[in-house]
């Protein structure tokens, strides 16, 4: 408010250049980064992995990809770049099993507890302007670029 102020009453034009970033950033944050976050569903997954599986010496298995957040919100080791075959094997191993899969691994894994299903983006969301171009696809009902995954538990 205090540069506003200050523009209005003195001319100083040599503050312009910072108001218009300080104006740009808080519109970008107000904006857009809130319906990117619903694209990103990791503090929710991580609260549920938690909250549901409370012993961390469990690891989350994530079929085929690897979701960079997952590690820090689920507070656990993960395994990632399972194929479905070995996300079978490990299941059939241990007495407990906690994975990221998609539809058709979790029907041939049988009987487990859905935690979560939902749309993750499996690219890099670095590459903001990709990102942002597939979040508007998805806005109109266009989930092509993003995949369907179940959180399941099996105990």
């Amino acid at each position: 408010m205090f540069p506003f102020l200050y523009l209005l009453k003195y001319r100083d034009y040599k503050l312009l250049p910072f108001l218009c970033v300080i104006i740009t950033s808080f519109i970008f944050t107000v904006s857009l980064l809130v319906k990117i976050e619903n694209y990103r569903p990791y503090k929710e997954l991580g609260r549920i992995i938690n909250q549901k599986v409370p012993d961390r010496s469990i690891p989350l298995i994530i079929e085929d990809r690897f979701f960079y957040n997952l590690p820090f919100y689920a507070k656990r080791k993960v395994l990632r770049n399972y194929d479905p075959q070995l996300i079978l094997d490990y299941k059939n191993k241990n007495k407990y099993f906690l994975a990221f899969v998609s539809e058709e691994s979790m029907k041939k894994l049988g009987k487990a507890e859905i935690l979560w299903s939902g749309y993750l983006y499996p690219r890099s969301e670095s590459r903001l302007v990709i990102f942002l171009k597939n979040i508007y696809k998805a806005e109109k009902g266009d989930f092509s670029n993003f995949i369907k995954m179940y959180l399941i538990f099996s105990y």
